[in-house]
């Protein structure tokens, strides 16, 4: 489940310029394209999140996007 899979998939948060972000903070969806369809925390999974919702080190954000936007999702939270 670790890195990111073509068309979807996961990515686990480890950049430190992401680490205590709002997705909104971030512009996730603005700068990589893709959506963040759900966040999995300490075995937690929370589906739909918001743009108020804080990431922390080690979730794993479930994405949907093109394959050809993937690298854009790598370098915002890898």
């Amino acid at each position: 489940e670790e890195g990111i899979v073509a068309g979807g998939g996961t990515a686990p948060i480890n950049a430190i310029a992401a680490v205590e972000k709002t997705i909104g903070e971030l512009e996730f969806r603005q700068k990589t394209g893709g959506t963040i369809i759900a966040v999995r925390e300490d075995g937690k999974l929370e589906l739909s999140p918001g743009p108020s919702t804080v990431l922390r080190e080690g979730d794993v954000l479930v994405v949907a996007c093109n394959v050809t936007d993937l690298s854009f999702v790598a370098e915002l939270v890898e």
